[in-house]
């Protein structure tokens, strides 16, 4: 298993050029998964503040409807 991915990650520093090495194109892989991931939980987390401030008006200008 960890000669395919060694090979996997040759390959991809083969396309991706510019004198990158196997290990370096795995660890901006990995590196990008991270900052996608991150950017994933902020935008749940300011989607669940954008509803709960919708919520909270509508309590505040007194209709009652949540």
């Amino acid at each position: 298993m960890q000669d395919y991915d060694n090979d996997r990650w040759r390959v991809v520093s083969g396309r991706v050029g510019g004198g990158l090495s196997a290990a370096a194109c795995k660890e901006k892989a990995l590196e990008l998964d991270e900052t996608d991931r991150l950017r994933a939980e902020e935008r749940e987390q300011g989607q669940y503040a954008d509803s709960s401030s919708a919520e909270d008006e509508a309590e505040i200008e007194g209709d009652g409807a949540v």
